[in-house]
């Protein structure tokens, strides 16, 4: 029997038994919309994450944060060595394993601060295009006209060149003038400027800053350390060491050198513009946090030279810089370079990875239960075909007295059955297509309400591979389900068949 043959008995028994196709028709259907639309759901949320790690320089920025250093690198390969020849089997292993991994924690071998040095080791990796240290601490801040209030000094160089395109007054600070900051509208509404006039009114007055100090001064007030004398019921051994850690916090730590841009305290500064807080988008993923922060924006080396009037700031040093990288591929290896030397590092594409991975897994194991609607409408095609047989007895024995051989009643079923999965699939499809569009405007207007922020991506997109994987999902279980209705019609005796009715 030619194909042609095959696909007239085809329509011709779809058409005697409407009802029952359309009806299984409609099962597939179900199962492969079910299917094709948490697949396209999974990818969207998967395109959604890499739109906003994506955003700027995202993936090439790596930040970066004190860490303990590890131990000197020949003094971990001789304790190898001496593992290797002292312990063998399962032990050895996981203590060449630990050796490896082991920092040794801040006592061990010593803490690692980022300090203005540190920061020029950083430049000198491999694949870094930049590196800046991100300053943000509490300052003391008087404006001529309004009073006195605190607010949080932050300066970072790459979050430095989108300032013009915040600004609601003024302009941004000329890149080499130490004398010019901006200020962010918040502070100024909680110092009781409400309207546009008066925010316009504040450019070009003058701007002081004192570093925030607590009682007593010292270090030791400033992490919290208590007087021996407030505590009853110590020890003599134990007031002796709390006294002598007292002493050793109290000790005043040397500034960094005049190249870090340290400036005497007090010192006056005029305001040259003000800025509103940003748009989401505009924000790479570690500027975000950051900028969310701050009330005060100066250049770099004068934030860092405020940042360094603090006695505890000198000793730590900055808390973070972000780094560069010239490609997004090379973050991992940088990343790795920075904590050979006992700096703590994390870069966006870690973290979109994960996400990635959660969402994949996610996905698969929801499509496995919708693959449950499938197999459903598998069983409504075996039953449907098994119907099939014994209605078309007669018509499959005249078929074969007239020459039709076994394969050619096998291929008939099994074509009937890949054409009622491609069928539902079409239709499946079809309806797919047609419902992301009203899901997606409803998924998008809930989420801009409840969170604010618009997405970035479509949450029903659909690949190509999306279609072509779920047709060959559909046809595959339609011709597999008529398998066993096909050997059925295969083993039909002729004659019997003749004279059934």
């Amino acid at each position: 029997m030619s194909l042609s043959d095959l696909l007239a008995f085809s329509f011709a028994g779809f058409a005697r038994r409407k009802g029952r196709t359309v009806l299984t028709i409609l099962g597939v259907m179900v199962g492969t919309l079910a299917l094709m639309l948490i697949v396209s759901l999974g990818q969207g949320l998967r395109g959604q994450a890499t739109a906003v790690f994506s955003q700027g320089e995202s993936l090439r920025q790596i930040f970066v944060r004190p860490g303990n250093s590890r131990p000197d690198k020949k003094q971990r390969e001789s304790e190898i060595a001496d593992i290797e020849k002292n312990v063998a089997g399962e032990l050895q292993t996981r203590l060449v394993r630990a050796v490896q991994r082991r920092r040794g924690g801040p006592r061990a071998y010593g803490m690692v601060r980022i300090q203005p040095d540190r920061v020029a080791d950083l430049e000198k990796i491999e694949h870094v295009e930049r590196v800046d240290p991100l300053v943000i601490d509490r300052f003391q801040l008087d404006v001529d006209g309004l009073g006195e209030s605190e607010g949080t000094l932050m300066a970072l160089a790459s979050a430095q060149e989108r300032l013009a395109d915040r600004l609601v007054a003024g302009r941004a600070p000329e890149p080499d003038a130490l004398d010019e900051v901006v200020l962010h509208e918040l502070w100024l509404y909680r110092m009781g400027i409400t309207d546009a006039d008066e925010l316009r009114q504040v450019v070009g007055r003058t701007l002081r800053t004192r570093v925030v100090r607590q009682e007593g001064g010292g270090l030791a007030s400033m992490i919290g350390l208590p007087d021996p004398s407030d505590i009853p019921g110590l020890t003599e051994s134990e007031r002796q060491a709390l006294e002598g850690l007292r002493q050793r916090f109290e000790k005043q730590p040397e500034p960094p050198s005049d190249d870090a841009g340290v400036r005497s305290e007090g010192e006056s500064f005029r305001i040259v513009g003000i800025v509103g807080e940003p748009e989401e988008e505009d924000l790479t993923v570690f500027e975000r946090s950051a900028l969310s922060q701050a009330d005060i924006f100066a250049a770099p080396p004068v934030a860092s030279g405020l940042y360094f009037q603090a006695e505890l700031n000198r000793a730590l040093g900055f808390p973070g810089v972000i780094l560069v990288v010239d490609e997004a591929e090379n973050a991992k290896s940088v990343v790795e370079s920075i904590e050979e030397i006992g700096l703590q590092a994390n870069y966006a594409g870690e973290v979109l990875e994960e996400i990635q991975s959660f969402l994949t897994l996610v996905t698969l194991l929801v499509a496995l239960f919708s693959l449950t609607a499938l197999l459903v409408a598998a069983l409504g095609i075996v039953n449907t075909l098994a119907m099939s047989v014994l209605e078309r007895t007669k018509e499959i024995g005249i078929l074969k007295a007239l020459g039709a051989r076994d394969r050619d009643l096998r291929r008939l079923f099994l074509l009937e059955g890949s054409m009622i999965g491609l069928g539902g699939w079409l239709v499946g499809w079809l309806v797919g297509v047609g419902l992301s569009y009203p899901i997606e405007a409803i998924g998008r207007n809930i989420i801009e309400k409840e969170t604010g922020r618009s997405l970035l991506a479509d949450l029903f997109p659909f690949p190509w591979w999306l279609p072509v994987g779920a047709l060959g999902v559909a046809v595959l279980l339609g011709t597999l389900a008529a398998t066993w209705p096909a050997r059925r019609a295969v083993r039909v005796d002729p004659v019997r068949a003749l004279r059934h009715e």
